[in-house]
């Protein structure tokens, strides 16, 4: 796994918040992950709840260009078919990044744990 392509795709905010769901559920529909990062996001720009617009937004997102790629660099399996999707598991460098960048932003309180997020989205729903 090329080093370049992992820090590459772990910079995106929504990629990498997916991950992080992930990582702590191992596997998730594609609409799940989209209800959770949304309200990550939504939490840590100020503007929660998230509205059905952006979480529209980020489904398509996520279905058409964030797990492709992550499909892609064998960071996830994904289905488009079925939408569902779930962590491969890690190797190499991949895991400490991810550490590292969830520590970093959970001191800035980003993102909530998912039972927090999924939590506060379902009541929102």
């Amino acid at each position: 796994m090329d080093l370049d392509e992992v820090l590459r795709a772990i910079s995106n905010r929504e990629r990498r918040f997916a991950l992080y769901y992930l990582r702590e559920r191992g596997s998730s529909s594609v609409e799940r992950l989209a209800d959770v990062v949304g309200t990550w996001l939504a939490v840590e720009d100020g503007t929660a709840p998230v509205d059905v617009e952006e979480r529209d937004r980020l489904f398509r997102a996520l279905r058409e260009t964030h797990l492709p790629e992550l499909s892609e660099l064998g960071l996830v399996d994904y289905d488009p078919g079925a939408g569902d999707v779930s962590l491969v598991p890690p190797c190499g460098v991949v895991d400490p990044l991810l550490e590292t960048t969830a520590a970093l932003e959970q001191a800035r309180r980003v993102p909530p744990s998912a039972e927090a997020a999924a939590a506060r989205n379902d009541d929102a729903l």
